[in-house]
């Protein structure tokens, strides 16, 4: 595991989001030092059992934790708990925005993929869109993709035609959307004539899912979105 940004995954700190600096013996057990926040401006670290922190880190966990975070400054009447809080909190917040930003203007060189959803589910989408630009993929959601002035249908029809895989969203929203529907089935009939996987589903929370995708295994996301993100991108190997 490279120094850097980690999420601790189980123990004391579980969810929370540091800066893995260095790793020393404590009684026997590699541990790693971990600051929470930025390393040049925080005060605090702590040593924190290796196994209980992982680099990975989607975007869904920046944005749960950013929610704890802001809950507990607000409950709390410490000013050295609320300081150490909001150490934690501007460095969760800089590498949400760093991401964000990334994603949007690197070079990718990827699987290129269509996300379907409906635009009910946009943080979904946008946050899945990150996490596979992150992996050096090249996600496309109308959203981001599709400037003023162009053609929607047009800029579907042309993303689609050049898409190596289409993960469909399904939710309560989804299914009931027309265009998600449309967007989808196209790239079904693509899959049969080709016999190759285009079409992945994505189960964001529980709904009647269309019968052409019922025979197909969904990665789960309803309970635990990084586990459901790992099984996503096995689907791309």
């Amino acid at each position: 595991m490279y120094y850097g940004p980690v999420k601790c995954i189980d123990g004391k700190y579980k969810g929370r989001i540091g800066y893995y600096d260095d790793d020393i013996d404590e009684d026997d057990i590699e541990c790693a030092v971990v600051y929470w926040g930025d390393m040049l401006l925080c005060m605090n670290s702590d040593l924190v059992p290796i196994e209980c922190v992982t680099d990975k880190i989607t975007m869904r966990d920046l944005a749960i934790r950013l929610e704890i975070l802001y809950s507990e400054i607000n409950k709390t009447n410490s000013k050295n708990e609320r300081l150490e809080l909001l150490e934690e909190l501007v460095y969760a917040k800089t590498l949400f925005y760093e991401r964000h930003i990334k994603s949007r203007f690197s070079t990718k060189n990827g699987l290129k993929i269509f996300i379907s959803y409906s635009s009910l589910d946009r943080i979904y989408a946008n946050t899945l869109y990150v996490d596979l630009a992150e992996l050096g993929h090249d996600p496309w959601i109308d959203t981001w993709d599709i400037k003023v002035g162009q053609s929607i249908p047009e800029k579907i029809q042309k993303a689609l035609s050049v898409a190596d895989y289409i993960i469909v969203l399904l939710s309560p929203n989804s299914v009931e959307s027309k265009w998600v529907q449309a967007e989808w089935q196209t790239m079904y009939w693509n899959e049969i004539e080709n016999n190759k996987v285009k079409v992945i589903p994505v189960l964001l929370n529980d709904c009647e899912i269309p019968e052409f995708l019922k025979v197909k295994k969904y990665a789960d996301f309803r309970e635990d979105y990084s586990k459901g993100f790992d099984l996503l991108v096995q689907a791309f190997k």
